[in-house]
Order: C-alpha cells, then sequence, then structure tokens
C-alpha cells in the first residue's frame, strides 16, 4: 500500500496540482468566468491558491493574502456545502457535486480523489490514490485505505482496507477485489 502524500510546496506544484485537478474534470485550462460559471471548479483553484499561501515563505503580503482566500474559500464553501480543510488532498481532486463534503484536517488523501455529495471524513485516516467515494460515504477513524479503492454509496468505513477493492456496506466489507 502506498500512500504518497504531496502538498503545494512552489508556485510549479500549484499549477500542476490545478492542471491536474481540472485534467480530471476533462478541463485543459480554466474557462472565461469560471468563477460564476463553475463554482465547484473555482473552489478547487481557491483551495489551492490557499494551500500554496499557506506553505510558502510568510512575509507580510503574503499572510495577508492567505488570508483574504481563506475568506473567499470559506465563503463559497458555505454556500457550496464544502467543509474542506487545505493541504488534505494530493493533486487530480474532483468533487462531483454541490452538497454537504466534510473532511478533517487531519485526513490524507493521494492523488485522483473524486467525492460525491455527502461525504464525511472525520478522524486522521490516510487514503491512497485512485480513490472514489460515493454519495453518503462516512470514513472515520485513524485507518488506513489502500490505493483503487472504490467506496460505495452509504457505506460506512471504520476499518483499515488493502489496495484494488470496492467496499460496501456498514459496516464496510471487500464486495470484490479488482484484478
Amino acid at each position: 500500500m502506498s500512500n504518497n502524500y504531496e502538498i503545494i510546496q512552489s508556485k510549479k506544484d500549484l499549477l500542476r496540482f490545478i492542471k491536474m485537478d481540472l485534467a480530471v474534470r476533462g478541463i485543459e485550462r480554466l474557462p472565461k468566468f469560471y468563477q460564476i460559471r463553475k463554482p465547484i471548479v473555482h473552489y478547487t483553484v481557491l483551495l489551492r491558491k490557499v494551500e500554496y499561501l499557506q506553505n510558502v515563505k510568510h512575509g507580510f503580503l503574503t499572510r495577508f493574502l492567505c488570508k483574504i482566500y481563506q475568506l473567499r474559500l470559506k465563503l463559497l464553501g458555505a454556500k457550496l456545502g464544502f467543509s474542506i480543510s487545505p493541504n488534505t488532498f494530493g493533486p487530480g481532486l474532483y468533487l462531483v457535486h454541490w452538497g454537504s463534503i466534510v473532511v478533517s484536517s487531519k485526513a490524507r488523501f493521494g492523488s485522483n480523489s473524486r467525492l460525491h455529495s455527502c461525504v464525511n471524513v472525520s478522524g486522521a485516516p490516510v487514503i491512497g490514490e485512485n480513490v472514489y467515494l460515493g454519495p453518503g460515504a462516512v470514513i472515520t477513524g485513524d485507518i488506513s485505505i489502500g490505493n483503487n479503492v472504490t467506496i460505495g454509496a452509504n457505506t460506512v468505513v471504520y476499518s483499515s482496507f488493502p489496495d484494488n477493492v470496492t467496499v460496501l456496506g456498514n459496516p464496510a466489507r471487500v464486495v470484490k477485489k479488482k484484478a
């Protein structure tokens, strides 16, 4: 189980994260007026900018800009129903729908995570790459989820799972192993 957790540490990283976040949506570059036309994309870009500003050298201007972006992120998150702490997701984040998505500040996701509405991640789980969380999925505790894992709708996960599986139910159990 490989959990390659990345954070944004440079302008180059910021641009790569945003490019990968757009690519999972099939978008090559930010469309005109994306702040109005694509609010979920706008939220993701703001999240990445906050991460960048929090992780780089802290001068007065950087701290000031960070506070402004944090406020904008919080307001847009309240509108969309998202409560996601910075530095929890690797590149390739795909938030599918507006609606309640709550992610603990202690959670760590690898690259290419796809989350549907009503997802709740609490505790300090370490979640691998290429993970799909269906609508209403709940992950709680200090657990580890492998790479290429599908967590079905309304599944409650409070124990660790290996790579390449599909889990369903309450409590979650493996229903399919991927080749």
